[in-house]
């Protein structure tokens, strides 16, 4: 059994940079959908909601698979983020699957967009995004207040 080495500083500042990227490209590419309003069947609208719902998983990922991940690595600092981690993972959950409904209902795979409702899953994704914000900011600031 190998043991992990211990997350560097660069590590974090690494995953917390890519991980605010994301976040921005998503909020750019959610921006760009918007911007369509008053949603009509156009193939450059489903091309960029196809886009969207590919990055938002992507995004939603990358605090799953690379952040805790790397807090998993510093023993001490998953020690003291314990409480916070076990506090915001249930949030982060639900927040998950309500981005994999949403890509569910509008990626590439789906025939017929569904126009009617479309609106109004966007605001929803809108929220559900700013939710994970202030979750993962939170996660950072404890991470920049204990490391």
């Amino acid at each position: 059994m190998t043991q992990q080495s211990p997350a560097s500083p660069q590590d974090f500042e690494d995953v917390a940079r890519s991980l605010i990227e994301a976040r921005n490209k998503t909020l750019g590419l959610y921006q760009q959908v918007m911007s369509y309003h008053p949603f009509s069947n156009e193939p450059v609208l489903r091309e960029v909601l196809e886009d969207l719902c590919e990055q938002v998983v992507d995004y939603s990922g990358k605090i799953h698979f690379n952040l805790l991940n790397v807090i998993q690595k510093d023993e001490q600092l998953s020690q003291k983020l314990d409480a916070i981690v076990s506090q915001i993972s249930p949030y982060l959950v639900e927040n998950t699957q309500q981005i994999l409904d949403f890509q569910d209902a509008y990626n590439s795979d789906v025939k017929e967009l569904d126009l009617p409702s479309l609106a109004e899953r966007l605001n929803q994704l809108g929220e559900v995004i700013a939710d994970r914000v202030q979750l993962e900011d939170k996660l950072l600031d404890a991470i920049l207040t204990h490391k």
